[in-house]
């Protein structure tokens, strides 16, 4: 295992291993908000924050 290897398995174990945090996109709000009626922004946002809740974050 040379050291390269051995710190990013290091930085990993010390990161939790979980991945990255979903954010929202404020693009993609304003086209919801445009053909949905602001319905679709709810929806959004709310899978966006139970994909985070699932993953740790």
């Amino acid at each position: 295992m040379t050291s390269s290897s051995a710190a990013a398995s290091a930085s990993a174990v010390a990161y939790g291993g979980r991945g990255y945090r979903k954010s929202q996109s404020v693009g993609v709000h304003i086209v919801l908000f445009l053909f949905t009626a602001g319905i679709g922004n709810v929806l959004y946002a709310m899978s966006v924050s139970n994909w985070n809740r699932r993953h740790g974050w």
